[in-house]
């Protein structure tokens, strides 16, 4: 049987693996909202927005006739 400095010195161990494991985890959770934030950055860039796309397919193409810009979801640019 291990003696109980060996069942201290791993429980030690543990309770650092643990304590890895949390800033682990924040530093992922940062890095989550900053990527989102950059995604953001870049479709107000775009003049997008986020959201799933709408599928076109069959619909009649739309004439640009009042010569607005406009961005994928045919709203005006």
């Amino acid at each position: 049987m291990a003696d109980s400095e060996t069942i201290e010195r791993l429980l030690q161990a543990i309770g650092q693996q643990q304590v890895t494991a949390e800033k682990l985890t924040r530093a992922i959770a940062e890095q989550a909202q900053i990527t989102a934030g950059l995604v953001a950055a870049v479709a107000e860039l775009l003049g997008e927005e986020l959201g799933t796309p709408v599928d076109d397919a069959g619909a009649a193409p739309a004439a640009p006739a009042d010569g607005v810009e406009r961005d994928w979801d045919g709203n005006p640019v």
